[in-house]
């Protein structure tokens, strides 16, 4: 028994092209539709990306702000174990580096 056989006698292919009749006009392609919602996706990413250019050194802020909160964490969760309340254990860090760096400067 061959491979046509056991399919009932059909040979897989790509399938024949759509006919339309004559008196039917051929789709209209794209439809307004997807140029109207692809010139809204264009306008609105230009928007996001001007907005971003906007406020770039906003965003640059809280990054370095996001940074130095995840450096600095460690040492105030040391200091709050000996009792020091956060706020104050934040004060003395940024105290002793701003000490660091005025003795490294002179």
């Amino acid at each position: 028994m061959s491979g046509l056989e056991s399919t009932g006698g059909t040979v897989p292919g790509p399938d024949p092209p759509l006919r339309t009749s004559p008196s039917q006009p051929p789709p209209a392609w794209p439809p307004v539709a997807y140029w109207v919602r692809t010139t809204l996706a264009v306008v609105a990413t230009l928007g996001v990306v001007a907005v971003t250019l906007r406020v770039t050194h906003i965003l640059l802020v809280v990054v370095m702000a996001l940074v130095l909160a995840v450096g600095v964490d460690p040492a105030v969760r040391r200091l709050e174990r000996i009792r020091l309340k956060r706020g104050w254990a934040v004060t003395m860090i940024f105290t002793g580096l701003a000490l660091f760096f005025a003795l490294f400067a002179v």
